[in-house]
């Protein structure tokens, strides 16, 4: 069966969380509030994330759960990214995440788990009728430079990803059940911090980031300050920046 899908730019996949690359969040780190997002994900008993993006933590006796971990633009799902234009555009397409490049796909699913994708959520106004260009026959994606190009950063993030993982799932021994909770509820995740992410890097220089990273958390903070319903987010933007402050100072 053939798909078909065109984006109309209605912006109503623009708001809420954008998963990054590592190198997209350091690069975006004046742009967006980073969190770190462990994900539990589908995949068969017992296996990796599809093409190993992703780890098994176990969370019981003989039980391992797959989860994918990921930086993560940590925007509310009720606020528009702030690079989102009046006219439905968006202002960086030119250096726009590769996760926003690359939908309706997913890069981090089998190329044969994409066809619910093109299913478009309430409000959106995808366009995916016949006149739409085809993108999807018979589980292949029809062009498929952007998923695999993304197939290709997440990959190549994976090292600096599971040495993260390892030093925070040695740190936090409650973790584990943590996530097994948040599997056990549609969509569910766990959030932490990017600093103990930005800390593990190599290469590139901490503080530097974390001074650009401050000031956007600081905004977030004030974003979400007078909303009830934005409480958990506000309280971790602003420990967050707290964090990321003390990191500039040990610099």
């Amino acid at each position: 069966m053939t798909r078909h899908f065109s984006c109309t730019a209605c912006g109503k996949c623009c708001f809420g969380w954008v998963p990054l690359t590592i190198p997209e969040a350091i690069a975006h780190a004046g742009r967006f509030p980073l969190a770190v997002v462990w994900s539990p994900v589908r995949a068969r008993p017992g296996r990796e994330p599809a093409g190993g993006l992703g780890l098994l933590v176990p969370v019981g006796p003989g039980r391992l759960l797959p989860v994918r971990i990921a930086p993560t633009a940590y925007i509310p799902p009720s606020h528009r990214c702030p690079e989102l234009g009046d006219d439905g555009l968006c202002a960086i397409h030119a250096e726009k995440p590769i996760r926003c490049r690359t939908m309706p796909f997913i890069g981090w699913r089998d190329e044969d788990d994409q066809g619910d994708l093109l299913v478009p959520r309430p409000g959106w106004s995808c366009d995916t009728g016949g006149a739409a260009p085809a993108v999807y026959a018979d589980g292949r994606i029809l062009e498929r430079g952007d998923w695999l190009a993304e197939r290709a950063a997440l990959a190549a993030d994976q090292p600096a990803i599971r040495r993260h993982a390892q030093a925070v799932l040695a740190a936090a021994p409650h973790l584990p059940q943590a996530l097994a909770a948040a599997a056990a509820q549609a969509g569910g995740s766990v959030v932490m911090g990017f600093g103990p992410l930005l800390r593990g890097l190599t290469g590139i220089d901490a503080a530097e980031v974390a001074g650009r990273q401050g000031p956007v958390l600081a905004d977030f903070a004030a974003r979400t300050a007078a909303d009830p319903a934005l409480s958990d987010y506000h309280t971790r933007y602003r420990n967050w920046a707290a964090d990321l402050a003390r990191l500039g100072e040990t610099a």
